[in-house]
């Protein structure tokens, strides 16, 4: 392929990061250096939201500040390249942390707050 048409696959075949479930994550691919997709359980991260209220600090909500990804399956769409849990290691891979600097997770709040009101829920029936 020449470079135009190599870019025009490159940008076809990359997946987007994190899905809407916040279990992948966009890492270099080990033997193409392309944008891989990692894939793991999502281990949220809470933090308190601080407000002041007559002068005094106190907690008015919780959010998510990070998601420590524990990985077990990568894939690279550009190059083909698969790993599995016991082959990450060998492509210099592992677990991933998403971080607010790099992505908003802002939704994640939202979607992880859902789930843990759902696993209260399920006590109940």
């Amino acid at each position: 392929m020449d470079r135009g048409a190599l870019a025009t696959y490159v940008a076809a075949v990359t997946p987007s990061a994190p899905s809407d479930k916040w279990d992948t994550a966009l890492v270099p691919c080990p033997a193409c250096g392309n944008e891989g997709q990692i894939t793991g359980d999502p281990d949220p991260e809470w933090e308190p939201d601080w407000d002041v209220s007559d002068g005094e600090g106190c907690v008015s909500g919780m959010y998510v500040s990070k998601i420590d990804l524990q990985c077990h399956s990568f894939e690279c769409r550009v190059c083909g390249l698969t790993l599995d849990a016991d082959d990450l290691p060998f492509g210099s891979l592992g677990d991933v942390t998403l971080t607010d600097k790099e992505y908003d997770l802002s939704e994640a709040t939202t979607f992880f707050g859902r789930q843990a009101a759902e696993d209260e829920w399920e006590d109940y029936r």
